[in-house]
């Protein structure tokens, strides 16, 4: 069979009908919107669609040639659109910038507009495992984006096994066509939705997203020329996902460049600290609670220490960075906690992104972490001596936070400050004791030698 052109048409079949009707007007009539319009193909009924594939047969008369030159001039004006929405596309900045977000939305309503449909939706996967995230849906004739509900893959298998391996999945009636099945089940697209056109966004042989086109009424065939322009989208989607990835890299390269400098600042500005060094507990918890949290940019950081017995662990100092404030005299008891006792003495850190689901820090959730807006915990434990005497503990208010590797060295670095400054207060108060003890020696042996000074003076 001859290859089908990009066109409907073939290209030299359309040369014969220009050179054959040049007297006739070649503008493709338009409809009230200004789109254009053709009479139907000579043997095809009034409300038939363009036929998808084939080569339009040698026209029989000047009248069906006409015909036939006006859908051609349709056709070509059609791939102009689409070739103008792509274009513009991909002169966006958003493309350039690798903000996906603000290139959906462009992708939405460009193919919205240019296939003359009534939505179209688009997910990208996201950090869940199994569910698409829902980044815009664009409603043509209420001219409005919404926001899109997830999509679970196990929701939809039917659906997503259709686009595995597949450039396009064009639904012509959602009615009979059982690839859309899940689709209409699940609500994914609007009520009264009759044809469906679908194409995965992919990157690197996996299924990274979906943009769903839908158009409601009659059933519509979709053409080749649709297909390729969603597919062309979708590319042009896949590239803002490269590139996105890309400055991502590139953002968390500089991040963490600028997060290691502020540790090594943080963590020498400690090791040349007086207060840290000459044995004034106090003064040095506050100094190094303070450097933590501005350091790991958490909301609150705090010293705790066991009683004797280790049943119950008490705030020495905890510093709240929003309002510069040093508060103590915080009980826990391990009775209440017994999870995060346990994990204390058996883990290097407590390292909980969400605290409210960690096992070892969901037992605060209801009485400590809610009250106070806590979804993070970063807690290092505080050795001297070999023995485990307390637990330097980090807390970020706000969206739960995904510690790295490089934050938990951190905050182990600055738990063993804590235990030089805990072994230096224990080094002062012995100077201090010791020069007592010698004080009141020499206090009593004084009146002694100024009686023997005496006796050997008479």
């Amino acid at each position: 069979m001859k290859a089908r052109s990009p066109f409907w048409f073939d290209r030299g079949e359309l040369g014969t009908l220009f050179r054959r009707l040049r007297a006739e007007p070649t503008n493709a009539p338009t409809d009230e919107n200004d789109r254009p319009t053709a009479p139907p193909l000579a043997g095809m009924p009034a409300n038939d669609p363009q036929p998808a594939t084939g080569v339009v047969q040698a026209p029989a008369n000047d009248t069906d040639a006409s015909h036939q030159l006006s859908a051609a001039a349709i056709a070509v004006s059609t791939l102009r659109c689409q070739f103008r929405a792509v274009a513009s596309v991909l002169g966006r900045d958003a493309l350039r910038e690798g903000s996906v977000a603000a290139l959906v939305r462009e992708v939405t309503e460009s193919v919205a507009i240019t296939l003359d449909v009534d939505r179209v939706s688009v997910w990208i996967a996201g950090d869940t495992e199994g569910v698409f995230e829902g980044f815009d849906r664009y409603e043509r004739v209420a001219r409005r984006h919404e926001v899109v509900a997830p999509l679970p893959v196990k929701d939809v298998p039917r659906f997503i096994a259709a686009l595995q391996g597949a450039s396009v999945v064009a639904v012509q009636d959602a009615r009979t066509d059982h690839r859309a099945d899940d689709l209409v089940v699940q609500g994914v697209t609007a009520a009264g939705t009759r044809s469906i056109l679908t194409a995965p966004v992919t990157r690197k042989g996996s299924v990274e997203g979906v943009v769903c086109v839908e158009r409601s009424g009659e059933p519509r065939r979709w053409s080749l020329d649709d297909e390729q322009f969603v597919v062309t989208l979708t590319d042009v989607l896949s590239l803002a996902l490269d590139v996105a990835a890309l400055r991502g890299a590139e953002t968390a390269r500089a991040e963490g460049e600028a997060r290691r400098k502020r540790f090594s600042e943080a963590l020498m500005g400690l090791a040349r600290s007086e207060k840290v060094g000459h044995g004034d507990l106090d003064e040095a918890m506050r100094e190094i609670t303070q450097t933590a949290a501005r350091a790991l940019n958490t909301e609150r950081s705090s010293v705790w220490l066991y009683n004797p017995d280790k049943t119950a662990i008490y705030c020495l100092e905890l510093y709240i960075r929003g309002t510069d404030q040093h508060v103590s005299d915080i009980e826990l008891r391990a009775e209440s906690f017994p999870r995060y006792f346990k994990a204390l003495l058996d883990e290097r850190f407590i390292a909980a992104d969400d605290a409210h689901t960690d096992a070892r820090t969901s037992e605060f959730s209801e009485s400590y972490l809610k009250p106070l807006g806590i979804n993070s915990m970063l807690d290092a434990p505080i050795r001297v001596g070999g023995r485990m005497v307390g637990v330097l503990c980090n807390e970020h208010v706000g969206p739960a936070r995904r510690w790295t590797l490089e934050e938990e060295q951190f905050a182990g670095s600055v738990a063993d400050f804590v235990a030089l400054a805990m072994e230096a207060g224990e080094r002062r108060q012995a100077e201090t004791e010791l020069r007592q003890v010698v004080a009141e020696m020499t206090a009593r042996e004084a009146p002694r030698e100024d009686a023997a000074l005496s006796a050997e003076a008479r």
